[in-house]
């Protein structure tokens, strides 16, 4: 038995008869009101009435003089001017900042995982090291170097190195807008500049304007020199290698800038909405910052903007939205247009998953880049002439297969619609979105197994936020009171689950709920006493999952919880890697700066 869904079943699930698929433009899928590429007369000729040039961002914000705090600046999660901040979940926050930026971030300034010297002997030392709160620097308060803990450092991905530099962008904002101390906000600065730094060279490393590096890793990083072999790009023919594209080549520095790192092709569409939430959410905090360096600012804006053209620009296919790379191919996953699934276009298919990614991702390199030309592209052909607001509104829930539901697909879902309705500019366009996000895909009436009850922090966060209605445009639509209350629920439950998720050091042990006589029975009582209805190994990869999903407390091991089944029972770990608790740094950051 499989709970794999070939694209097929997902056409056959949005209630299309594919006839086929198709490649170029005069086959089914290809669409007339595409946008224009952007080298000829702009994807915003076609700009509908909500064009970019009302889309002014909000004014700046006031400065708050560091030191001067804490300040209550309502925020989605209340933070130390508040009389209901959780300072036990700030310290588990601060504990994984300090492994963050302490051991993970190493040659890279961005998140990944790390394999350890030797499991409990090692974990024993970072733990203790933790517990005397003797600042970031391992190796000063060990007398020794990292290397005598850490064995290895994995490449960084961009899935989870965007959403890393968020985090950092979100926690630099939150701790300067609420007045921390001057040591505090300086060190967060400087952290985030690194951040920016790591995320300008996987734009840069592939020497080709509008491309982006699916993963990065150093190879003064042990680990890195040993487990990697790069592929040129091109043969001496000129041809792209390898011949067939696949989903991932590690290829040797293409820019000649950075010989000491090597950097992985095929940037898939979830590598590319976690990349672009990082450009977007520091954006957001530096825009208006006087101690970011207006260069910093524009080289963050150029990249941008480049990868914002070439989504826009139609390639060969007949289609736009399509990931490119270095090679001149698409990437393996690169499909991000409304009329595909996976890997293929099929004529008649709206993918609401596609759309909110889309117009995520858009949304947020166009407002980095504050671009006219992509954001009138946004507004235009893409959400007024395709509707893909409409589309995701009606049809984000497109992932849903119940117990054979892939998380990945909640996770991008989720992470698109965070970006799509705090980025898009319109009441209208956002209302649609909003709708995608809270009633289509985390709420569906009539359905069981939805995200509301299914306990992953990121999913409450993001509907929280689309219930609420915050953004970045000034808006002049003001929430219904039950959005209201459902939003204040999201937010309890998003609390919720950062208060049981694990403590740093997260090192991944194996978690067996459910033994194999109660696998054979069909029940079982988790660790916790919790009683689990078991369906079988029905979920995605045939992994047993539950009736009720299980709670954070006792769940699997997982580098990044919402891409993982919360219905899952058991899973299997070695207990000698650390993780890097970007999951929850990139939820707890966002709700500490994002204000309601």
């Amino acid at each position: 038995m499989t709970a794999r869904r070939p694209a097929l079943a997902v056409l056959a699930a949005a209630g299309l008869a594919a006839a086929g698929c198709a490649d170029t433009a005069d086959k089914p899928g290809a669409r007339d009101d595409r946008a224009p590429p952007a080298g000829d007369s702009g994807p915003g000729a076609d700009t509908g009435p909500e064009a970019a040039a009302t889309c002014l961002p909000a004014p700046p914000p006031t400065i708050v003089p560091c030191g001067t705090g804490p300040i209550d600046r309502q925020s989605l999660l209340a933070g130390p001017g508040n009389d209901d901040h959780d300072a036990v979940l700030a310290e588990k926050a601060h504990r994984f900042d300090r492994v963050f930026h302490g051991l993970i971030t190493r040659n890279t300034g961005l998140s990944t995982e790390l394999g350890l010297v030797d499991g409990p002997d090692s974990t024993a030392r970072i733990a203790a090291w933790l517990d005397a709160d003797d600042g970031r620097d391992f190796e000063a308060w060990s007398g020794g170097p990292v290397t005598e803990v850490v064995a290895s450092w994995s490449k960084v991905a961009g899935g989870y190195g965007g959403v890393g530099v968020a985090a950092d962008a979100f926690r630099y904002g939150a701790l300067r807008d609420e007045g921390a101390d001057c040591e505090t906000v300086a060190a967060a600065r400087t952290e985030l500049l690194a951040a920016l730094e790591g995320l300008h060279r996987v734009v840069e490393i592939t020497g080709v304007e509008g491309v982006i590096a699916r993963g990065i890793a150093s190879l003064d990083n042990p680990g890195i020199s040993e487990s990697v072999e790069t592929v040129p790009l091109f043969d001496d023919d000129g041809a792209p290698l390898p011949a067939e594209k696949d989903n991932g080549t590690w290829r040797a520095d293409n820019s000649g800038l950075h010989p000491g790192h090597v950097w992985e092709d095929s940037c898939s569409r979830d590598m590319l909405v976690g990349w672009a939430a990082g450009f977007a959410a520091a954006w957001e905090v530096v825009r208006h910052d006087p101690d970011i360096d207006a260069a910093t600012k524009t080289r963050l804006a150029d990249d941008a903007r480049a990868i914002a053209r070439s989504l826009l620009t139609v390639q060969e296919s007949g289609y736009d939205l399509e990931v490119m790379d270095a090679d001149g191919r698409r990437t393996y996953h690169g499909l991000l247009h409304e009329n595909s699934v996976d890997r293929y276009y099929a004529d008649g298919i709206e993918n609401g998953q596609n759309a909110l990614m889309a117009v995520g991702a858009l949304a947020a390199l166009g407002a980095t880049a504050e671009d006219p030309t992509v954001l009138d592209a946004l507004a235009g052909p893409l959400l007024t002439t395709r509707e893909l607001g409409r589309i995701a509104r009606e049809k984000a829930h497109l992932i849903d297969f119940g117990p054979a539901s892939n998380y990945s697909g909640y996770n991008m879902g989720f992470l698109g619609g965070w970006m799509a309705t705090r980025y898009t500019c319109g009441d209208d366009h956002r209302a649609d979105l909003g709708l995608g996000v809270a009633d289509d895909m985390y709420d569906r009436a009539g359905q069981d197994r939805q995200p509301i009850e299914q306990s992953q922090a990121l999913y409450h966060l993001v509907a929280a936020q689309a219930l609420g209605g915050q953004s970045l445009w000034p808006s002049a639509a003001l929430p219904t009171s039950d959005a209201v209350d459902r939003a204040a629920a999201a937010r309890e439950a998003t609390l919720a689950v950062l208060r049981d998720f694990p403590d740093a050091p997260y090192v991944p042990e194996s978690r067996t709920n459910c033994d194999e006589d109660e696998l054979a029975a069909g029940v079982c009582t988790a660790a916790d006493g919790t009683p689990l209805t078991l369906l079988g190994p029905v979920g995605w990869n045939d992994t047993w999952v539950s009736a009720e999903p299980v709670p954070m407390a006792i769940r699997p091991p997982s580098n990044y919880h919402w891409r993982s089944n919360p219905y899952q029972v058991n899973g299997e770990a070695s207990g000698t890697q650390l993780y890097s608790g970007v999951d929850f740094r990139f939820v707890y950051w966002m709700g500490r700066y994002v204000q309601r």
